[in-house]
């Protein structure tokens, strides 16, 4: 966290396709929540950002579908949202620039908040895939917001520390925090079960389950 500040007001944002969102997608949440809070800060909001149509993953299915399913997951917290704002611009939105709008959007909400970018390990160390990440977009990220990181099990960013010249500027706004459970759920697992005819129970919230049964989501691959 950023050096010589002792208490933040903080919100955390996670961006990602959630196709479909997952149960592990809410734990990382939670997990960088008790860290934060832990070290004398306080969370106020965590907000899942769906991507847009346009970001052109694979087997991406229609916004629609994924900012309910995400707005579904959210219903049982106090804190935790889903907000649409990326789905509904003309085109897909880079990092940096969604999350000045969030920031700026919830100043309104809580004053003097902060905003982080929640992400795994596997992302933090694509800033090191060629003209994937610019500069200037990473130092708004890390100079003007901040991250905390989620450590999953055969990643390692410890070098990215030392040897990115962006990354090594801002370290001390990097949080790392452990995984305090097994983190290998993900959507791709939860789509490749459905299209074999299994289902998506426990692995996903009961809502979001019965959601993607309801509109036979997922059924191809």
């Amino acid at each position: 966290m950023r050096t010589g500040v002792s208490r933040m007001l903080i919100a955390l944002i996670e961006f990602g396709c959630f196709n479909p969102p997952t149960n592990m997608h809410l734990r990382l949440f939670e997990t960088a929540k008790f860290a934060l809070e832990k070290a004398g800060h306080t969370v106020k909001v965590g907000i899942m950002s769906p991507a847009h149509d346009k970001y052109g993953k694979k087997g991406l299915i229609a916004a629609k579908h994924r900012v309910e399913m995400c707005q579904l997951a959210c219903q049982s917290s106090r804190w935790l949202r889903c907000e649409d704002w990326e789905t509904i611009q003309e085109d897909w939105s880079r990092t940096s620039d969604v999350l000045d709008h969030y920031s700026a959007q919830l100043q309104t909400e809580f004053p003097g908040i902060n905003c982080r970018l929640l992400c795994g390990t596997d992302l933090l160390l694509s800033f090191n895939t060629p003209d994937l990440w610019s500069h200037q977009h990473l130092d708004n990220i890390l100079g003007t917001h901040g991250i905390v990181c989620i450590q999953r099990k055969g990643y390692d960013a410890t070098s990215l520390l030392s040897q990115h010249p962006v990354v090594s500027k801002h370290k001390d706004n990097i949080l790392f925090v452990q995984a305090d459970s097994v983190n290998d759920v993900s959507s791709t697992l939860v789509r490749d079960l459905i299209s074999k005819g299994s289902t998506a129970k426990y692995l996903v919230p009961d809502q979001v389950n019965d959601y993607i049964c309801q509109n036979d989501l997922y059924l191809t691959q």
